[in-house]
């Protein structure tokens, strides 16, 4: 029986994960896939095992093509298809078959495959892959005068590689024998007149008998950052020719040379690493300082190494060896991470001050409905008992005009702890009179605002109740917990009332941070390190905020 042809449905949603589960340093992705192959001799047992075994394979393939790249895993499809170590059986940790049935003559199946795509990654780049996310560094391009190699071209061949073209420069070569161009003399000379540049790539000729003659097409490879050249390879000629009597065939040969080998991306940071050191606020949580490790430093291939050196409560510090410089570094902190939100502050050229936010399925705590306290209600009123009210200010329009004994001093909810981080925090309804207690340095409060009216002004009211030695600060953060602004309340200063207009765009979330200003400090002793506040936030539309009262005094 002649053998039918192998029908292939395979989804564009291969290449779109549609489930991610991160557990600690594994990193699990579904693809679906569905296929139909022939059903030979009636046998459909077969047919099902041939559907499933193939479907494996390609789930496998649209995990290694979303890695490295649609155009990269076609030039290297054949390499990867017959390498015994990418087999379905390592990577695959679970299969689920969606659908299946028997169509008369073929048999039909969709599956659902898991692959664990960190341990993917590790292999394809043990086998020289390139994959799309490395942080190569762009390179500058030198040709030699009058020599025909097409900007567009190369740079498409390189894309191929997921490596950038910085620069394209013609370069009068001259003066420099081809055998100078390969000593270290010359590369400092190439440093000098390009200074940014990281990777220098030189194509020129070898020249011939004659010189007017060319016998070969050659590309160099110099890492600036040690003076050293780190490949070379040529295009031998058939016979000596004119430079500009090259031929089409010659130039598309000589380009083909570009290859996975040939560029060793996987060198350009060698010798260019510097030690930098990082003090990272919000590790304190065991877990959360695993995922910045694994998540963050060691996912990074430009981070080649790091040494927890200390650690508080409040800050771990490390020493990375990274080829980053500060600024690069810094720009690396700046973009956006699954896992955390970060601040970056500089401290000086070698050390960088992160403030770490750990992203934790954005899961939010309603506030507790407070409970009468008449100490605390004591302390309230005898706080707004120093404060004046203002007879400019309409009384609905600011809770801090009220009257000390009034009953809109009274909260409506307390804070859930815990909710010191983006990890954990409350959801704070609008227009409602919140209680919180910063019980010390350390401690602090995290509130979530959704804007659930059309308004861009913020409005922010916040009493210190109680006596304390802390310097309460307020900090404001948009929806990515970007930084806004802080607002500290300082020396007798008890309240403090704010607004905020986002000129474009207001986000539909805020955040706000209530904490005290210095932090945690180790072995200090004394009193009145903690207090109470109440707070009160809501998108100012023009009319009346004031909550309604629960009771009064």
């Amino acid at each position: 029986m002649k053998f039918q042809k192998l029908i292939l449905t395979f989804i564009v949603i291969l290449l779109c994960p549609v489930f991610v589960q991160k557990a600690f340093s594994r990193e699990l992705k579904a693809y679906q896939g569905e296929i139909t192959v022939p059903i030979q001799e009636k046998d459909i047992v077969h047919a099902r095992n041939r559907a499933f075994q193939t479907l494996q394979n390609l789930l496998l393939s649209a995990a290694i093509q979303d890695l490295v790249g649609p155009s990269l895993f076609e030039e290297y499809r054949f390499d990867i298809s017959r390498n015994k170590s990418l087999s379905p059986s390592e990577f695959l940790v679970s299969a689920k078959v969606l659908a299946e049935r028997n169509e008369t003559s073929n048999f039909y199946m969709k599956l659902e495959g898991k692959i664990e795509i960190s341990s993917l990654s590790d292999a394809l780049r043990n086998l020289n892959l390139i994959l799309k996310d490395d942080p190569w560094h762009p390179v500058t391009i030198l040709v030699e005068s009058n020599l025909a190699i097409p900007q567009d071209r190369l740079k498409d061949r390189l894309s191929l590689f997921h490596i950038r073209l910085r620069e394209f420069n013609f370069a009068n070569l001259e003066n420099f024998d081809w055998q100078v161009r390969e000593k270290k003399e010359f590369i400092e000379a190439l440093l000098h007149l390009f200074p940014d540049s990281k990777i220098i790539y030189l194509v020129d000729t070898i020249p011939g008998e004659d010189k007017s003659q060319v016998t070969a097409l050659r590309a160099q490879i110099y890492r600036m950052s040690d003076l050293k050249q780190i490949n070379s390879f040529q295009l031998n000629l058939a016979s000596p020719v004119a430079k500009e009597k090259l031929t089409e065939n010659n130039i598309d040969n000589f380009i083909k040379l570009f290859t996975i080998q040939s560029v060793v991306a996987g060198l350009y940071d060698e010798g260019s690493e510097s030690n930098l050191t990082i003090s990272v606020e919000g590790l304190s949580d065991s877990y959360i300082r695993y995922m910045f490790e694994n998540n963050v430093l060691t996912a990074n291939r430009a981070i080649k190494s790091y040494i927890l050196t200390t650690i508080s409560h409040e800050i771990a510090t490390y020493e990375i060896q990274s080829s980053y410089s500060i600024k690069e570094l810094e720009d690396f902190f700046r973009k956006k991470n699954p896992d955390f939100y970060f601040i970056t502050e500089k401290g000086d050229t070698s050390n960088l001050i992160i403030e770490t936010f750990y992203r934790f399925n954005d899961e939010v705590s309603e506030l507790t409905e407070w409970e009468r306290d008449e100490s605390v209600l004591n302390l309230i009123r005898d706080s707004q008992a120093e404060n004046e009210i203002d007879p400019n200010q309409s009384t609905a329009d600011s809770l801090f005009n009220q009257a000390p004994d009034n009953e809109n001093y009274i909260p409506e909810w307390i804070e859930t702890e815990p909710n010191n981080s983006s990890r954990n925090l409350n959801n704070m309804p609008p227009a409602s009179l919140v209680l919180g207690y910063i019980s010390s340095r350390a401690d602090e409060d995290v509130y979530q605002l959704k804007r659930s009216v059309n308004s861009s002004k913020l409005v922010v009211e916040w009493i210190r109740v109680g006596k304390t030695t802390l310097s309460p600060q307020l900090r404001l953060y948009d929806q990515e917990f970007a930084f806004i602004n802080n607002y500290n309340l300082t020396g007798s200063q008890n309240r403090l009332r704010f607004q905020y207009t986002f000129k474009e765009n207001p986000p539909h979330k805020v955040f706000l941070r209530i904490t005290d200003k210095v932090g945690f400090i180790q072995g200090e002793t004394g009193g009145f390190k903690s207090f109470y506040y109440l707070l009160r936030c809501y998108w100012d539309t023009g009319e009346a905020q004031v909550g309604a009262p629960l009771s009064g005094f």
